[in-house]
């Protein structure tokens, strides 16, 4: 008997634990530093302009990938969904093993269309635009250059579409969400399948539609004018 206490309030603390972002992004951008290609990471939320994580690596790879959502959600807790493009580091095995051990879920966008990523394809815009336009002799100053940009895009830039306020004050500001992480995923994968077999969709797109509709049934996706957030 106190074993399963012992479990159920394991379960409880573990998979029922308040969640600070409902959907994060992930995404990488190619730079050039002392004419070599480098690789900039940068996680943000899906809901709020605002920039978690940036890194300078040397390639765009599943280790390096994986490494970095797991700094991310060490610093800032794991979202309930990851939405990323279909780049193959994506689902290479090591990253969805990271995935599954902090119970996140993978949401693909539609091939060759990026508006489907709304706020994080106007955010890599920003990025480039930034970042593009000047050269770095050092890795040390690329990577300074990307936390500076990181930093004023996150706590000065006051956006109109935020009211005039920086995405770091929604950020601090934002509401704590309590979701069963188990429940979640098995209602996704009920839903994927029931597409897949009324519907006769793809895998892929049965279960993109499965955690869309998931998500919006419990109030954490809506959408908006270029994409969904």
């Amino acid at each position: 008997m106190l074993l399963r206490l012992v479990v159920a309030a394991f379960i409880i603390a573990f998979f029922e634990a308040p969640s600070a972002r409902a959907t994060c992004t992930l995404d990488q951008l190619y730079l050039r530093c002392a004419s070599e290609q480098k690789v900039a990471l940068i996680a943000s939320d899906a809901s709020i302009p605002y920039r978690t994580s940036a890194k300078l690596v040397e390639a765009y790879s599943a280790r390096e990938v994986a490494g970095m959502l797991r700094e991310d959600f060490a610093r800032h807790g794991a979202p309930l969904v990851l939405r990323c493009d279909n780049a193959s580091a994506h689902d290479a095995p090591e990253v969805l093993d990271t995935l599954r051990q902090h119970c996140v879920l993978m949401l693909h966008g539609p091939a060759y269309y990026p508006q489907y990523n709304g706020q994080h394809e106007r955010q890599n815009r920003e990025h480039r635009d930034w970042l593009h336009y000047a050269a770095w002799e050092t890795d040390p100053q690329l990577h300074a250059e990307l936390l500076r940009m990181i930093d004023v895009l996150n706590e000065s830039w006051l956006r109109r579409s935020l009211g005039w306020r920086s995405a770091a004050t929604l950020w601090a500001a934002r509401r704590q969400i309590r979701v069963n992480r188990i429940k979640l995923q098995d209602d996704v994968a009920e839903r994927a399948a029931r597409l897949r077999r009324r519907a006769r969709l793809r895998p892929h797109l049965a279960n993109r539609l499965a955690i869309e509709q998931a998500l919006e049934d419990r109030g954490l996706l809506k959408r908006i004018a270029g994409g969904w957030c």
